[in-house]
């Protein structure tokens, strides 16, 4: 199966990998903040306009440029349908755990869901 998609998930998987640390700590600040109980961070490689940026895919040399976002933006931009956002809690499941990922590459778009690595959450 020769998926283009397939590719540039890959890729994101090793660049998430690479920014792991940050994003478990800036995930604890919102969750600690009180910002949000569901960060999402947004991976793109052209423009976006939500969220804030963190990682720039020019500036850091890897494929995707990263925006930490949350679902009170998905639900007011209209991603996320706020009669499905139970929905989409259940899938994220606990975010000390697990790490959303809104993934825009061309057409496509979808969540993706990964653990934080188990030596970064051993502290909770």
């Amino acid at each position: 199966m020769d998926d283009p998609l397939k590719k540039e998930l890959k890729l994101l998987e090793a660049e998430i990998s690479g920014f792991s640390t940050e994003l478990m700590e800036i995930t604890r600040e919102m969750l600690d903040g009180g910002y949000t109980e569901y960060p999402i961070y947004v991976a793109h490689s052209g423009t976006m306009d939500i969220g804030e940026l963190l990682f720039d895919a020019s500036e850091y040399k890897v494929p995707f440029s990263i925006h930490v976002s949350m679902l009170e933006d998905f639900i007011e931009a209209g991603i996320i349908p706020e009669d499905k956002s139970d929905i989409f809690k259940i899938a994220y499941g606990d975010p000390k755990q697990f790490m959303c990922v809104f993934f825009v590459y061309g057409e496509h778009a979808r969540f993706i869901f990964y653990p934080f690595a188990k030596r970064q959450t051993d502290n909770n």
